[in-house]
């Protein structure tokens, strides 16, 4: 295996376990779909629309020492993953930054930066379930196809560069034809295995009893936990009126 291949592989990992991380987060207070949803959007929105550096600076700061307090060092996956994407867009971005002269498009890393973190510790606090079955809002059968689809991703990802690697060292041909074939061929092997894999997922995910047990109500700490937790992140929006 050489060092590129095994940094394709490395990558799909760690992209199938992020995944899988998000897929596991229950949450630490019971909050209503209705409530964690349009919460989670709109923090997450804040630093995706905004060109003000202190400001997503801010946020960044804040949504990491909350992912640290609520989960400890199990953050810190989410924090390197977070880095890694913002490390991608800045690579993306560096011919703009070249042709213009400017390093304001360098502000994009930093919102993708921003808006992952805070959207990761909100999932962090109202737990992933809660904030997609907030998307029957919209759909209602849109929560449960995410649910899969995130358990569905984060196989495709961890098993995508092994599958790749195995099918491209039976063949000796190097050209760049045989290895978009070896692609494809993966590719098309994991879709094919997908329809029966989703199937079986959703069933197992309907088949759980605790599913369908009511949770339980909101209680003091869980409101203050959760109002503080907007207010710190809110106090961002201060420079829009400054």
């Amino acid at each position: 295996m050489t060092w590129l291949e095994k940094a394709f592989t490395d990558l799909m990992r760690g992209l199938g376990d992020w995944i899988t991380s998000f897929e596991l987060l229950r949450g630490r207070v019971h909050s209503s779909p209705i409530l964690s949803f349009p919460i989670t959007v709109f923090l997450a929105s804040i630093p995706s629309f905004s060109s003000d550096v202190i400001q997503i600076v801010y946020l960044s700061i804040v949504a990491t020492l909350w992912g640290f307090w609520l989960i400890g060092r199990a953050w810190t996956r989410f924090l390197k993953i977070s880095v890694v994407w913002a490390i991608f867009t800045s690579m993306i971005m560096l011919p703009k930054v070249y042709l213009s002269g400017s390093l304001d498009p360098l502000v994009t890393p930093l919102r993708v930066l921003s808006s992952l973190l805070v959207l990761e510790a909100s999932a962090t606090l109202f737990g992933t379930k809660s904030i997609l079955e907030g998307l029957a809002l919209i759909a209602p059968q849109l929560p449960e196809s995410l649910d899969i689809m995130l358990g569905q991703i984060s196989y495709y990802l961890r098993n995508a560069g092994w599958l790749i690697i195995a099918k491209g060292s039976r063949n000796l041909d190097e050209s760049p034809s045989m290895r978009y074939e070896v692609i494809s061929l993966a590719a098309s092997e994991l879709l094919n295995r997908g329809r029966e894999r989703a199937f079986t997922i959703s069933l197992a995910r309907r088949s759980r009893v605790w599913d369908s047990l009511p949770g339980n109500s909101p209680v003091k700490r869980d409101t203050i936990l959760i109002v503080t937790f907007l207010l710190s992140m809110s106090l961002s929006c201060v420079r829009w009126i400054l």
